[in-house]
Formats: structure tokens, sequence, C-alpha cells
């Protein structure tokens, strides 16, 4: 009684059929405004043999620094590029605390026209007022038989780019970077 205590959680989503995803725990501080990213995205219609794809992503935001009763709006972009690196198009959405906004099929939410995109990435930026710890992730739906599964967005870089680490004003973080350097004389030497 009375104090935190650790636990983990598990969660697997299927249809009828048993096709699905499962979802693995994360804590509370793995989430932050940092830059992040979901890769391998699709859009793809059907062919012979091959079910139709696509991509639903979700965006929330998990907490609420605010004085009790003051709701403040954060806005997240969501941002689609190409295999390649293009940027195909963007979109804001904007979040109170507490909220989680579903981007049904985010190829149209971003405004790309009717065509196939595979292996594609969703980037998500905040740019709010308080930094808050932000879920973001996609699922690619196989539209045959609904099977899906689940990407979470993981961090790309802290604040605009500059830095790696965590970006937000809700937890407290020690990020270290290692970089492991080629010598003359080769490895372990």
């Amino acid at each position: 009684g009375g104090y935190a205590r650790p636990y983990a959680a598990f969660s697997r989503v299927s249809n009828i059929a048993g096709n699905g995803f499962s979802v693995e725990a994360f804590p509370a501080h793995a989430f932050s405004s940092a830059e992040s990213a979901v890769i391998g995205v699709r859009r793809l219609a059907a062919a012979a043999g091959s079910p139709a794809y696509q991509t639903n992503c979700f965006v929330g935001n998990l907490n609420d620094v605010t004085a009790p009763g003051t709701l403040v709006v954060t806005t997240v972009t969501a941002m689609v590029y190409s295999s390649t690196g293009a940027m195909l198009g963007n979109a804001a959405v904007n979040l109170v605390p507490g909220q989680l906004t579903r981007l049904l099929d985010i190829f149209s939410v971003v405004g790309i026209p009717a065509g196939d995109y595979d292996d594609a990435v969703v980037r998500f930026v905040e740019s709010g007022p308080d930094e808050p710890g932000l879920l973001s992730f996609c699922t690619v739906q196989d539209n045959s038989s609904f099977g899906a599964d689940f990407r979470i967005a993981k961090q790309e870089s802290g604040d605009s780019g500059l830095e790696v680490g965590g970006k937000d004003g809700n937890v407290r973080r020690n990020s270290t970077v290692s970089v492991d350097v080629a010598t003359s004389a080769g490895p372990g030497r």
C-alpha cells in the first residue's frame, strides 16, 4: 500500500480469424515530445495474390502538466516521406491532454493522391508550449483479412534534431551517446 510498484503489460489485438498484432509495454519515460518516426509503412492496392495495405496512425497527448482545469492544446504534425526521403505530405493535429486521435489512412490524411507507396516513413513533430509526453504509433493493415501489425514511433532526435535525448518538461532523463571510432591499428588492438 501507499507506494508505486513496478508493473508490466501486454496486449494482443486480433480479428475473428486470429490475425492481429501484439503491443508490448513501455514505461512512461519512453514517451516525450522529441521528434519520432515509424518506418516501413505502406499503402498498396490489391494485386493478384496480394492484398491491399493501408496505414493508420494514432497520436496522443499523455501528460497534463497544467494547472487543474486548464487544458493546454499542443500541436503535432504528421509528415510522410517516401522510401527515397522525399516529403510527400503533412497534416497538423491539435491535442488536449489525455486525447488520442486516429489518423485513418495516413497517406490520405496528409493529402497524398491515390497510388502505391511502400517502405515509407511517418514522422511526428510536436510544436506546442508544454512539451508533453506523446504516444505515436501506426498499424499497417491488410485490407483482405483485416490483420495488422503495430509499429510504435521511435525517437529520432531531441530538440529540433540538434541533440540526442528526450524533449519534454515532464520526465528527468540522462541520455548518453557513445561512438565507436576505427583506428589505424584495427579493432581490438
